[in-house]
């Protein structure tokens, strides 16, 4: 069952997620998502600049909102690459990456105390396809991020910083250039897409994160 922030409180659809979340362009700020046959519930959040994220936080070490058991990050150096784009430009990649560094830097301590108590995964951000029109993607910019993040973000046993889908990235577009026209156009592979990877990624992202879930509830006799 679904439901997003611009349904009416405790309204559920039974629509496919992915349908409604990639296909209906006016997306709201929050999905919700809960499986009838198991026990799982995923909420995403639009919160790409995590400037949200504080307040999410302290509702939930507050107990006002349900504490989620896993809290995952994903894309945020995409996004404040694109709003500093001219900075870029301007001064160069030290200058337009301070707006993330001293982001990160402000919340590290709030999601240091978070992790006490909640698993946090925070995925860096994947190589992405760099085209004239968008030379501000280059990879050089998105290393430069992830190396802050793994500078900045907290040390602890509950926040994994996931880096392993970014040779993965590589290989993605390696694969859409030697592959060309046959797979350019698919919907699992969405080649053309310079700021997203395709499906067949996720799929594989997603193997991974449920494995890595799977094996540390295992390990623990659960």
């Amino acid at each position: 069952m679904y439901r997003s922030s611009e349904m009416r409180e405790n309204e559920w659809k039974n629509r496919a997620f992915r349908k409604v979340f990639w296909n209906n362009k006016k997306t709201g700020n929050s999905h919700e998502l809960i499986h009838l046959d198991v026990p799982l519930r995923l909420t995403f959040y639009w919160d790409p600049l995590l400037a949200l994220l504080p307040s999410y936080i302290a509702s939930w070490m507050a107990g006002n909102s349900s504490k989620p058991t896993y809290l995952i990050t994903a894309g945020t150096t995409l996004h404040f690459m694109q709003v500093t784009q001219l900075v870029y430009f301007a001064e160069g990649i030290e200058a337009s990456s301070r707006l993330l560094f001293n982001h990160l830097k402000e919340i590290s301590p709030l999601l240091e105390e978070f992790s006490k108590t909640t698993q946090i995964v925070f995925k860096l951000q994947d190589h992405l396809k760099v085209v004239s029109e968008n030379e501000f993607m280059n990879r050089r910019l998105v290393d430069r991020g992830n190396q802050i993040s793994y500078e900045l973000l907290p040390r602890s046993s509950n926040l994994t910083v996931w880096s392993s889908t970014v040779p993965l990235s590589d290989i993605y577009w390696e694969e859409c250039r030697r592959r060309g026209s046959r797979v350019r156009h698919a919907p699992i592979w969405k080649c053309w897409n310079t700021r997203h990877l395709g499906f067949i990624m996720i799929d594989q992202f997603l193997d991974m994160f449920l494995n890595g879930v799977c094996c540390r509830f295992d390990n623990k006799g659960s």
